[in-house]
């Protein structure tokens, strides 16, 4: 059974104790990542011969750092190829991520505070009243409906204020069921507890 410490000795003759740490996934520099980045999105649409061919021009324009980069890798005990390593990189996964679409998130828009009060206030009433006559909750559908109905004029206001925001009107429309959903399970849930 092996030891993860070992005993060395310093210059001074003193002995220590340090701790081994096997590495088993070694990584290129942030420089030659960015490197490749930049090569696979020059060369991501290449056949596989223009990008072999784009790689070795690579491999010589940027010989120094390869060999830097190397030398350290070899000094943390990396014994593959590198090249290969760094040619598959380049092609499998640089080239591939470059390509995949990454959304952003739109900012959030919230709705005024006095139409959640709004909300909360209706499906409250509505829970007391079906209480009231023992019957069992109303389903979000029918209350938004009836809520739409009761409240266009809030509605209205905030749908010109969501239309500030570049939201279409059927974006508004789905925006405020959501938030009318949401708010009823909340209620609801917080009712049954």
């Amino acid at each position: 059974m092996t030891d993860n410490k070992s005993n060395t000795n310093d210059n001074t003759g003193n002995s220590s104790t340090s701790s081994i740490t096997s590495i088993y996934r070694f990584k290129f520099s942030n420089e030659l990542v960015q490197l490749i980045e930049r090569f696979a999105i020059v060369h991501k649409d290449d056949s596989k011969e223009k990008f072999k061919e784009g790689w070795q021009k690579f491999i010589k324009d940027n010989n120094d750092i390869i060999k830097t980069e190397k030398l350290e890798l070899t000094r943390k005990g990396y014994t593959g190829n590198l090249n290969d390593k760094m040619y598959k990189s380049a092609r499998y996964y640089f080239r591939l991520k470059t390509a995949t679409n990454v959304q952003l998130r739109r900012k959030y828009i919230g709705l005024d505070k006095s139409l959640i009060n709004t909300i909360d206030d209706f499906i409250k009433q509505k829970q007391a009243l079906n209480k009231r006559n023992n019957q069992q909750t109303f389903k979000p559908s029918d209350g938004y409906v009836e809520f739409c109905q009761r409240y266009v004029s809030i509605l209205q206001k905030e749908m010109n204020e969501l239309n500030k925001h570049r939201l279409n009107a059927d974006e508004a429309n789905i925006k405020i069921k959501k938030t009318f959903k949401n708010r009823y399970f909340q209620i609801i849930k917080t009712d049954v507890e």
